[in-house]
């Protein structure tokens, strides 16, 4: 992770309850958490990271219009609740967008357990 991204600026290392352990890496306000070293989520709320390259051209980051994604070819977001909507929403594990005035303010993700 520090290769890829960089010196975090915080770091948390725990026990996970499973015979494990939990890592989680802040960088500002976003974090990229691992379990027993595997990548388990993020929570994404500044433009320091873009993500979903693979699967959206230029990618997904916060203060992209929620409008980009009308056209997505996996299905548009849906909506959950005010502020709130799902991507990727048939899979185990949907994306969560945050959005304020049509603005993607945080995209979250967690594996699923």
């Amino acid at each position: 992770v520090i290769e890829c991204f960089g010196e975090p600026t915080e770091y948390k290392i725990y026990d996970n309850g499973l015979d494990g352990k939990g890592e989680s890496f802040f960088y500002g306000k976003n974090r990229l958490h691992f379990d027993n070293g595997v990548f388990d989520g993020f929570y994404l709320c500044t433009q320091q990271f873009v993500a979903f390259t693979n699967h959206i051209k230029g990618g997904l980051k916060v203060g992209t219009p929620l409008s980009y994604l009308n056209d997505f070819e996996f299905g548009r977001p849906l909506y959950v609740r005010e502020g709130v909507y799902e991507l990727f929403y048939e899979a185990d594990n949907p994306v969560t967008l945050i959005v304020s005035d049509g603005i993607i303010i945080g995209i979250v993700y967690s594996e699923p357990v």
